[in-house]
């Protein structure tokens, strides 16, 4: 598994959203650290290589953007 490196208030902000987000994100990281995709994710170039966002995104609105970006050898 690939570790989390939290920046900042990342993982305040996380468990501050409801629980339904907090839920799929934490799939979402999931998947990611198995070096899987996320479900619902899209490129961010401008960024840097490897960077993606993955939206949180329920019935009643979009809450977050966190961006994921791979460590070079954590394969």
């Amino acid at each position: 598994m690939r570790p989390i490196a939290w920046m900042g208030s990342a993982f305040d902000d996380l468990l501050s959203f409801p629980e339904a987000i907090r839920k799929d994100a934490g799939f979402q990281l999931h998947r990611l650290q198995a070096g899987l995709e996320a479900a619902d994710w899209k490129p961010m170039p401008e960024i840097g290589k490897g960077v993606a966002e993955n939206t949180a995104s329920k019935p009643y609105g979009r809450l977050s953007n966190s961006l994921f970006s791979p460590f070079a050898g954590s394969d």
